[in-house]
Order: C-alpha cells, then sequence, then structure tokens
C-alpha cells in the first residue's frame, strides 16, 4: 500500500466529519487492469471504525492521524489475505505491496462475461 496524501485528511477535519477506512482484499487477481477482464475470486472488503477529527488541531495531528490509520488498514490488509480463486492455493508469506506492481503474474484469463455478485460477511 503507497502512503497515502493527505489531502482528504485535512478536508475532512475542515467539515467535522470523521473518516472512515475501507480495507478491500488484493484484488490484482481478481482484476487483470491491462486488459480490463474480471476473473472468478471473491473480493473481502472489511470497514473500519471511523475515525473522529474533531481533535485534530494541527498539521502534525492529520499526519500522525493519517499514518495511524494507514497502519490500521495495513493490519487489516494482512489479516484478510489474498483474494480467493478457485483451485488455487493460499499463499502463506502475503505482504501489502509499499510499491505499485504491475506484473501480470498468477492471473487466471477468463474469456466469458462474469456476473459481480457481493455478499455481506459480518463477525
Amino acid at each position: 500500500m503507497l502512503p497515502f496524501k493527505k489531502g482528504a485528511f485535512h478536508l475532512a477535519r475542515q467539515a467535522g466529519i470523521p473518516i472512515i477506512p475501507v480495507v478491500v482484499s488484493n484484488t490484482s487477481t481478481i482484476f487483470n487492469s491491462k486488459r480490463k477482464i474480471f476473473n472468478t475470486g471473491e473480493i473481502n472488503i472489511e470497514v473500519l471504525p471511523p475515525v473522529s477529527t474533531s481533535d485534530w488541531e494541527t498539521h502534525e495531528d492529520v499526519t500522525n492521524a493519517c499514518n495511524n490509520i494507514r497502519d490500521d488498514m495495513i493490519k487489516t490488509l494482512k489479516k484478510l489475505g489474498n483474494s480467493k480463486i478457485p483451485g488455487s492455493k493460499p499463499r502463506e508469506d502475503f505482504y501489502p505491496s509499499e510499491s505499485e506492481d504491475t506484473s501480470e503474474t498468477d492471473v487466471e484469463i477468463i474469456n466469458e462475461q462474469t456476473p459481480l455478485k457481493a455478499t455481506a460477511v459480518s463477525d
């Protein structure tokens, strides 16, 4: 996960609204961005608790909150792990990337339309 830009955090502080972090599991195995094709699999999404911006007074407060939220999101992303693809083995060595990876490895191309389906998962 790349470092966050702070513009949205400053806007939330100025508007007096909370930040609601949303973590999406590794979608690179589900969506081939170069070919614009979706493959069969699951994408897990977890919505983290809202973070109040009311006590952010300085630029340093915003920076610290931004870093803390990013750290929480990385922990959650590690917990969610990779997207599940039928027939594939789960990876034990999953770590979020610190830089963008544009490789096309581990992508199964399906030459048919795949309907998108959402399922709510609760703890």
